[in-house]
């Protein structure tokens, strides 16, 4: 009994095992799948042509060089004090708006002060001492005319009154000088304009040549960048830049102004500048790029337009002989003006 049921069980594993070769047999030979129909079947990378053509031809592409550089105002001024002293008063603050001529700064120095009053008491005494001789010889001169004083007693009076004079014109010259010099102890605005930087505060020494406040004209700017030597030969005054502002997200086209005719010894580099428009937003040392023209080449260019980026790659249509598009791979360069890819 035992030996039919293992016949029985062995050939029902066989015939388990024929059905899943024969399964997976007809599964590999698509048998269970539609079959396609003898014929041509258009392929994913040719499809019919359609939409606008573009000829491509070759074209004079710039060759652009982009030099970083910083903003910088027309006119700045470095405000520092011509004598040694404290700083008594700052009357201003980083982003006060100043007039020419305004006070910004008080320096307190005695000697100065103590020099300066000195020579006005001299500069007094000497008037005085002035008139007296002056008086002295109206009546030297007046005796001497009527014989009743002698010729040396005259030329004496005479003397004193030219030294006298001479004493005076000195006198002046000291007291015009300390009066000069005790005015730059007030520091004033030279220009209308920003306050950029306060660089000592109220209670520092400050000394000739130190900086204390720096000053900006804000309604005006250009663009300064350093470009190389090798290449300044290419470029002209007028010619067009592009300026980009990443700090404001501005760009725009603007002109070369001065090209400095000097190079740096150490970076062989000469400096570009160009004038900018007064846009809301710049400020004195932002940094911005320059783009500048220095010659041009034979490349090709294409409509931005017609560029299919997929996956992070980039593709254009290409028609094919029998007017089919084909799907092209392509390495794009630099964005042109029109519309129009590298």
């Amino acid at each position: 009994m035992s030996s039919k049921i293992s016949r029985r069980r062995r050939v029902l594993e066989i015939l388990i095992s024929v059905f899943v070769l024969l399964s997976i047999f007809i599964w590999v030979e698509g048998l269970l799948h539609k079959k396609v129909e003898p014929g041509f079947v258009e392929s994913e990378g040719e499809k019919e042509l359609s939409g606008n053509t573009y000829k491509i031809t070759a074209a004079e592409i710039p060759i652009l060089v982009e030099a970083p550089g910083k903003i910088t105002a027309h006119e700045e001024a470095i405000i520092s004090s011509r004598v040694m002293g404290v700083i008594e008063k700052i009357n201003v603050r980083e982003g006060d708006r100043v007039e020419k001529g305004q006070l910004l700064a008080v320096i307190s120095a005695p000697e100065l002060e103590l020099q300066s009053v000195s020579a006005a008491g001299g500069f007094r005494s000497a008037e005085a001492a002035l008139e007296q001789a002056k008086r002295d010889f109206e009546r030297m001169d007046f005796l001497y005319q009527r014989q009743a004083a002698s010729k040396v007693e005259w030329e004496r009076a005479k003397t004193a009154l030219s030294q006298a004079e001479a004493n005076l014109t000195f006198a002046k010259g000291g007291a015009g000088s300390a009066s000069a010099i005790a005015k730059y102890t007030n520091l004033l605005a030279p220009f209308d304009g920003l306050v950029a930087e306060r660089l000592l505060d109220q209670g520092t020494l400050a000394s000739p040549g130190i900086p204390i406040l720096k000053i900006v004209d804000n309604r005006s700017f250009r663009i300064e960048v350093t470009f190389d030597e090798k290449k300044i030969s290419k470029l002209d005054l007028f010619d067009s830049a592009h300026v980009i502002i990443d700090a404001i997200k501005f760009e725009t086209d603007v002109s070369i102004s001065r090209i400095v005719p000097a190079s740096d010894p150490r970076s062989h580099t000469v400096i570009v500048q160009t004038d900018i428009p007064q846009i809301q937003g710049i400020t004195s040392g932002q940094f911005a790029r320059l783009v500048l023209k220095v010659g041009s080449q034979i490349g090709i260019a294409i409509p931005e337009s017609a560029v299919i980026e997929s996956g992070g790659l980039t593709f254009v249509k290409v028609a094919s002989e029998n007017d089919r598009s084909v799907i092209r791979y392509v390495r794009l360069g630099r964005k042109l003006k029109n519309g129009m890819v590298e």
